[in-house]
């Protein structure tokens, strides 16, 4: 009967709350409210609820909507207590009836959450009224982030408002200019709150105090426990008024008067960007908290959640940096959460990857809050990135706060910590590729400060950015770092043990050699220090004893020869003219000390010919260029020990009389010979002088007498 009944029953009932006057009227009216809702509660009736919540919300004279952008209200203090007074809560302490329907609405809500489903719309579009006039609890009020934990929600934007000068009438057009640009949105002195009255703050009081009576904080408790369908429906509605103030403003067409939220009279600079709305974030926020206090429905929630942030960050400079920043947060707050959830596994790497899509302006303005979740993720949920996919979206995520001076110190933290925490063993063959070229970065960007600061060398205003170099001196040394790693790497590979050295070993090498052409000296001077010391350890090649296809001529090849070459570059050269002298010093000798330490070593060399005639090519350019200074007397003395070496090795041997030599031999010192000749000519004879024929046997006369003298 009542399933069949109730419509009419409560379309009377409601239609006698808000016509009639006399309170006896009134107080059956509420009782009838009651009973319908008892009662649909017992047959299981939604439709009931959202009809009750649909009845009373329109009396409450909630549902106006709110501006698409922040608003100054006047703020007073009254007995200790911050008080917000705006028209709405002037107005509404005065609605005895809108303050009954508000209290009796919430009452029956209140407990009957499960039993809601359409009307949540009307009770979140109530919520945002509230919040807009910041008459609801503080816990509604807050936000969380990774920095700075829980805070109040902004209701002003980062821009700061600035008023008119109207105390000035004589400063002509240039003055009503600026004061009109300086002015939030064009606004005029009009728009600036009037000094409430005593009235005012009365029926803001009254207003404060039926909201308390409503005990909303209790309904959104609640919120956070209701079953799937209601929890669907809520975070629906949520996301549907969410939608219509953000995403769905970008399709709206702006020629036409009173379709956008924006004051025709704006600069078309201003265009571009919407407003900042303190009610997009609350609602943001109201969205993200139930989704991450319902984990168990974690699943079918996403993607309502998802789709919302993702609709912001797609049209990322359409919006205010605050709200993009929220919904950052946002997203990696719940990335989580589904961590745990193997099903949403891969979202994870939908939410990187739109992350790594925001543009550079607004990747570097979020980029202290990304690196937080992210080494939130990285530290707590190791296993969820795996592959060398995975790790390279986190990388390039990382990648793109470098440039951000507090972002770039927790990103470099967290590299760090990959590296020096548990022995390293974050460190695996899928990220260390991702994970040296990040570290590159973080050391280009140390050489790049000082180039930038070498162009303005002429403006003192310009030091030198300390941390940077810091950081890219301490890149260099976590890479050298890895060195530690390499050999559990390779012995935990399923590669041919050569195959695993050049996988492993080859990327550290060649990084320390491109920084050692660094512009900034102490990351260069570092890079060049490490190398050396590495290539020069017996660690470089522990295990490779009767490898015999591996071969040493590879530190050479895509080490040692690249790293000169780029040394005789001019402009390499030119990015520090007075300190990279020194640098192709130190390559030279590391050159000619590396040849000599591999060229007689048990693991042999192929093509030690070829390799040979490249150092002795690059040793005589390397004279030529550095005529009059250090070099050029120093690489004599360096091939001095290397040719002396080679000979007692039996590697460069002169001809003798008879020649015993190998083909190989001879070809080693006519090739040698050939080219030192070149630039230093009779260098090679002194030290090694080729021994002189014997003398010409004598022939005797049969009788064994001399033959007479001719």
């Amino acid at each position: 009967m009542f399933q069949s009944s109730w419509k009419p029953v409560l379309a009377a009932i409601t239609y006698a709350f808000t016509t009639f006057d006399d309170d006896y009227v009134v107080d059956k009216a509420i009782a009838g409210l009651r009973q319908c809702a008892n009662l649909a509660g017992q047959f299981d009736l939604p439709e009931v609820f959202d009809y009750i919540v649909s009845s009373l919300s329109r009396v409450t004279g909630l549902l106006t909507e709110p501006e698409h952008k922040s608003a100054k209200f006047s703020t007073v203090q009254h007995e200790g207590q911050s008080i917000t007074v705006s028209p709405l809560s002037i107005k509404f302490g005065t609605n005895v009836r809108g303050q009954l329907a508000a209290v009796v609405l919430f009452a029956i809500t209140n407990g009957n959450g499960n039993a809601i489903r359409e009307g949540w719309s009307m009770i979140f579009e109530m919520f945002e009224t509230l919040f807009f006039h910041s008459l609801l609890p503080p816990r509604m009020l807050q936000m969380e982030d990774f920095l700075g934990g829980a805070s109040m929600i902004p209701m002003q934007g980062s821009a700061p408002l600035t008023s008119p000068n109207v105390g000035r009438s004589d400063g002509g057009l240039l003055s009503a200019l600026s004061s009109y640009l300086l002015t939030p949105y064009g606004a005029s002195t009009d728009s600036l709150p009037a000094e409430p009255t005593s009235d005012d703050i009365e029926n803001t009081l009254s207003t404060m105090d039926c909201i308390t009576s409503c005990k909303l904080d209790e309904l959104y408790s609640q919120l956070m426990n209701l079953e799937l369908e209601p929890l669907t429906a809520a975070v629906r509605a949520i996301q549907a008024l969410a939608d219509r103030r953000t995403v769905t403003l970008l399709d709206a067409p702006a020629a036409q008067e009173g379709t956008s939220p924006i004051s025709p009279r704006f600069d078309a600079q201003f265009m571009e960007q919407l407003p900042y709305d303190p009610v997009s974030v609350f609602l943001l926020e109201i969205m993200t908290s139930i989704a991450l206090h319902a984990k168990e429905h974690i699943e079918e929630i996403w993607p309502i959640v998802f789709e919302h942030i993702s609709g912001l960050l797609n049209s990322a400079q359409r919006f205010s940096i605050l709200l993009i920043e929220r919904a950052v947060v946002a997203l990696l707050r719940l990335c989580l959460i589904i961590t745990e959830k193997p099903p949403l596994r891969d979202q994870i790497y939908v939410a990187v990857d739109l992350l790594r899509g925001l543009p550079p302006d607004i990747t570097t303005a979020v980029g202290e809050q990304v690196v937080a979740g992210l080494g939130r993720m990285v530290q707590d949920h190791k296993q969820v990135i795996r592959s060398a996919t995975e790790w390279g979206l986190v990388f390039a995520l990382i990648r793109g706060t470098i440039s951000h001076p507090e972002a770039a110190k927790a990103s470099f933290s967290l590299l760090s910590g990959l590296i020096n925490t548990d022995d390293g063993q974050a460190v695996t063959g899928d990220n260390i590729n991702g994970l040296i070229s990040l570290l590159d970065d973080f050391a280009g960007a140390a050489g790049a400060a000082v180039e930038g600061t070498l162009q303005q060398q002429r403006r003192p205003a310009a030091p030198v950015n300390e941390p940077t170099i810091e950081r890219g001196v301490g890149a260099v040394e976590l890479v050298a770092d890895l060195r530690k790693l390499v050999p559990r790497l390779m012995s935990s590979s399923t590669l041919p043990i050569a195959q695993a050295w050049e996988t492993y070993w080859v990327p550290v090498l060649t990084s320390l050699a491109r920084q050692s052409t660094n512009t900034c000296r102490d990351v260069r001077h570092s890079a060049i220090n490490h190398l050396q010391r590495i290539l020069l350890s017996p660690q470089l090649t522990t295990g490779l004893d009767g490898q015999s296809d591996w071969d040493c001529a590879t530190i050479f090849t895509k080490v040692l020869c690249p790293l000169t070459d780029e040394l005789l570059n001019t402009q390499t050269i030119k990015k520090d003219v007075a300190g990279m002298s020194e640098t192709r010093l130190r390559a030279s000798t590391l050159l000619c000390k590396s040849f000599l330490h591999y060229s007689v070593s048990d693991q042999g060399m192929s093509d030690l010919n070829e390799v040979w005639i490249r150092i002795l090519d690059q040793l005589d350019q390397l004279m030529k260029s550095g005529q009059g200074d250090q070099l050029y007397e120093a690489i004599p003395e360096s091939l001095k020990n290397v040719v002396l070496v080679m000979n007692a090795s039996d590697v460069l041997v002169p001809p003798s009389h008879p020649d015993t030599r190998t083909a190989s031999q001879v070809q080693m010192w006519n090739l040698t010979k050939d080219r030192m000749d070149k630039f230093l000519p009779g260098f090679l004879d002194d030290l090694i002088p080729t021994p002189p024929p014997p003398p010409a046997e004598t022939t005797t006369q049969a009788d064994g007498s001399q033959p007479p003298a001719s």
